[in-house]
């Protein structure tokens, strides 16, 4: 027996509902405008202070992920290794 909830809604379906909704959101969005601190501001301090603070949080991110990335390869390669053949 099937119901006629959101369950039973077929594959192509639930994809054209997504791209209608991110299209939708799309057009509606409006435009963000910058903050002072990053749109046309020539303050030396200030754009150093932001430049240095966005390196150092890339920096940090970068580390974080390539460590990630890290620790998942040596786990498959272990994995791979210590498998029992079948």
């Amino acid at each position: 027996m099937r119901s006629d909830g959101p369950a039973h809604i077929g594959l192509r379906t639930r994809v054209l509902l997504v791209v209608l909704w991110v299209a939708l959101i799309s057009l509606l969005a409006t435009p963000v405008m910058a903050c002072p601190i990053c749109f046309q501001v020539e303050d030396a301090n200030t754009v150093a202070g932001v430049r240095a603070g966005v390196i150092v949080l890339m920096s940090v991110t970068v580390v974080v992920l390539s460590a990630v990335a890290a620790f998942s390869v040596r786990l498959w390669r272990n994995e791979q290794v210590n498998r029992p053949d079948a």
